[in-house]
């Protein structure tokens, strides 16, 4: 009667204490997991942080060259404007002093006469500015492409120059700033987030073992409840 229908109820509560325990169990793998991944990516934050500090410092020597060679570039620019030569000039000349060595060459090769060692010299240091020529023709033709806007021919050198050294820095003040915001942001992230995690970890550890304590508490009470009924 009821005496049965009691062991019935408590054996069914039983039952559920188990499976309740079982489940804690899965959940405290889970837990130590979660927090192994916590201390994995704390690290993997700390080392970014370091990086993006490193980054940001490198950075820092870079506009400090780009400084440097902005004030050689002022100075070499203040030169080039002296002279008014202009960007179709210096191409014109390119031109002209490539195609003029390219003939000096061939009549010199041309000689029946075997060239001496020092001859051979120094047909070799004319290709080299024949070559050079032709590079700084080169360069001055994809001006466009480098600048990312038309060049008018008739552009003074020294103004051209002072432009791209503008664009310079203006890339390397980008440059920095967003080296910046990247390592502010990274060690923000690393020791608000990395807190806020092992908090997470740390209280549902907790948890876990609190309801450990409940379910086997419970358990104990059925089991006693079951041998005296």
């Amino acid at each position: 009667g009821a005496v049965a229908h009691a062991r019935s109820s408590l054996s069914q509560l039983s039952l559920g204490t188990q499976f309740l325990s079982s489940g804690i169990g899965t959940a405290k793998v889970g837990a130590d997991r979660f927090a192994s991944g916590v201390t994995e990516l704390n690290g993997y934050l700390a080392a970014a942080r370091d990086g993006s500090g490193q980054l940001a410092g490198a950075v820092g020597q870079l506009n400090d060259v780009v400084a440097g060679a902005t004030a050689q570039a002022d100075s070499l620019a203040a030169d080039l404007s002296s002279t008014g030569l202009t960007v179709g000039q210096a191409r014109d000349n390119a031109d002209l002093l490539s195609s003029g060595l390219a003939e000096a060459l061939g009549l010199l090769r041309a000689t029946p006469i075997p060239l001496t060692p020092d001859q051979n010299a120094a047909a070799a240091r004319l290709d080299s500015l024949r070559e050079l020529a032709n590079r700084t023709g080169n360069q001055l033709d994809g001006l466009d492409a480098l600048l990312g806007a038309p060049v008018d021919p008739a552009t003074d050198l020294g103004k051209l120059l002072k432009s791209a050294v503008g664009q310079l820095n203006s890339a390397s003040s980008q440059l920095s700033k967003g080296a910046d915001e990247l390592s502010n942001g990274l060690a923000r992230l690393s020791d608000e987030g990395g807190a806020q995690l092992d908090d997470a970890s740390a209280e549902l550890t907790v948890g876990i073992e609190q309801l450990d304590g409940v379910s086997t508490a419970l358990s104990d009470q059925v089991a006693r409840a079951l041998a005296t009924t």
